[in-house]
């Protein structure tokens, strides 16, 4: 288990009525976007304030080392800086790599601390794996693609139409780069105080 991917708790089927119920750790702080939506509000109604500094890295360390413990099967927080450096994923031996295909900030739940009025920030946890699947068996073209396409990162695009010079371009499968492509659009979400919602998808 890791610090930073939700905590999964219980699960169940009813039959009659046909319903599939699953527990995850509960996330008092709402979403990701919620908090980058309030950041928003204020930069429309001209009050100053951006998200923290602080927080931008705190949430990007734990989120980039919640997809390297997808990836690898380990932190790499802990780890000593030349032992990271020389670090190789298959010396986990037998994990399997598991990509996430749907990072937004919609899928990163925030939860405070356990100590009221404490001045730390919320931990920040990956969520929402409905979508993830082992790397080995990632699809490349557009019956692959999953997701919000406005993380997708630039070669999981697809060309609807292809010319014959053009026609060996086809969409790449997801992997743990688009991953960490989809991660670096949410902290830039967070930075520029607004998220991709009001993209025109009708491109």
């Amino acid at each position: 288990m890791h610090s930073s991917i939700i905590h999964y708790g219980a699960s169940f089927v009813r039959d009659s009525p046909f319903r599939a119920t699953v527990y995850m750790e509960y996330c008092d702080r709402g979403t990701l976007r919620d908090l980058i939506l309030t950041y928003k509000d204020r930069k429309k109604s001209r009050v100053s304030g951006f998200v923290p500094e602080s927080f931008l890295w705190y949430a990007f360390v734990g989120l980039s080392d919640a997809l390297g413990f997808l990836v690898a099967g380990r932190s790499c927080v802990s780890l000593s800086l030349e032992v990271a450096k020389n670090y190789n994923a298959a010396t986990v031996g037998s994990w399997m790599p598991v990509v996430h295909r749907d990072i937004k900030p919609d899928n990163m739940f925030l939860w405070s601390r356990d100590t009221p009025g404490s001045a730390k920030p919320f931990y920040v946890v990956l969520s929402d794996l409905g979508l993830a699947q082992r790397e080995s068996d990632a699809r490349p073209g557009p019956q692959g693609l999953v997701g919000s396409v406005e993380y997708h990162a630039p070669e999981l695009a697809f060309d609807p139409y292809p010319d014959a010079a053009r026609e060996s371009l086809q969409a790449g499968p997801h992997t743990g780069k688009s991953d960490v492509w989809a991660l670096a659009c949410a902290m830039f979400c967070m930075c520029e105080r607004d998220d991709f919602a009001h993209i025109d998808h009708n491109w």
